[in-house]
C-alpha cells in the first residue's frame, strides 16, 4: 500500500498542491518550507487517532490563519437602520472562507484491503498517466500498469452555528455519488496501517510509555495489526 496522489487545499501554508509521489518518497527542505504540513495532512486523512483530538482543528489550520472573511457589503449591528448604513454602529457581514480539503489516493492495496473496501468506491490507478479509472480495464490502457486505489478525503471547517471546528474523512466518491457521504472511520484507518512518527527531542521521550511515545505507538499498532509483525517474523 502506498499514497500515488495527495493534494492539499487551503491547510496552513499551502493554499493549493498536488503531489505525486512514488514509491520511496524523501521529503528535503529547509525550515518552515512545508515538510511538516505535507505529513499532517496526510495524518489527518489517514491517522487513526488524528481526529480523536477536539477539535480536530483550529484557525491556525487554515491557510493564512482565514476561517473567516468581511464581504463588502455592510450589515447593520443590532440596533441599526439601513438608513443608518455610513454609521459607526455598522459592521461587514461574515462570511465562512473555503474548507481545508485534502485528498489521498491510496494504492497498491493489500488483498486484505481490497476485500473490505472493495464495495466502497474502489477505483484504479494507472501509474503512467498517474490518473483514477473507474474500471480495471480502461481502453487503450496496459492493464499491467493498473493497480487498485481509494481515494479518500478529510475535510475541515469552521461551523459557525456552533463556533467550533469540525472535521471528517469520508469516503472520496461518497461525497457525490451516494445520498449522503460516508465516513472512512477509525477502524478503517487503522486497516490501512498508517503511522505517522512525529519528531521527539529526546531518547527518553521516544522510549517512555506516555501516550504518543514512540514505543507507545509501536505497542498500540501491533496490538492493532498482529500480521504486520508476524510477516517480519517469517
Amino acid at each position: 500500500m502506498k499514497i500515488s496522489h495527495l493534494s492539499i487545499s487551503n491547510f496552513r501554508g499551502i493554499k493549493s498542491a498536488s503531489l505525486f509521489l512514488p514509491n520511496h518518497a524523501l521529503l528535503i527542505g529547509d525550515n518552515n518550507t512545508g515538510k511538516s504540513t505535507i505529513l499532517e495532512a496526510i495524518d489527518l486523512v489517514l491517522g487513526p487517532d488524528r481526529l480523536s483530538r477536539r477539535p480536530p482543528i483550529d484557525e491556525h489550520d487554515f491557510h493564512l490563519g482565514n476561517y473567516l472573511s468581511p464581504t463588502s457589503t455592510p450589515e447593520p449591528a443590532e440596533g441599526g437602520t439601513p438608513a443608518e448604513a455610513s454609521g459607526s454602529i455598522f459592521r461587514c457581514r461574515r462570511t465562512v472562507d473555503p474548507p481545508i480539503v485534502i485528498v489521498a489516493t491510496v494504492t497498491n492495496l493489500l488483498q486484505e484491503q481490497r476485500a473490505k473496501f472493495g464495495d466502497h468506491y474502489l477505483e484504479w490507478w494507472s501509474e503512467k498517466r498517474q490518473a483514477l479509472f473507474a474500471e480495471p480495464d480502461p481502453a487503450g490502457l496496459d492493464a499491467a500498469d493498473i493497480t487498485s486505489a481509494l481515494p479518500i478525503t478529510f475535510i475541515g471547517k469552521y461551523d459557525e452555528d456552533e463556533d467550533d471546528f469540525v472535521g471528517e474523512t469520508y469516503y472520496t466518491r461518497s461525497l457525490t455519488e451516494a445520498a449522503k457521504p460516508e465516513v472512512f472511520t477509525k477502524k478503517n484507518k487503522q486497516l490501512c496501517g498508517f503511522l505517522y512518527l512525529r519528531s521527539l527531542r529526546t531518547g527518553s521521550q521516544a522510549l517512555s510509555l506516555e501516550h504518543g511515545s514512540l514505543l507507545d505507538i509501536i505497542l498500540r499498532l501491533k496490538e492493532i495489526r498482529p500480521q504486520m509483525w508476524e510477516g517480519d517474523a517469517r
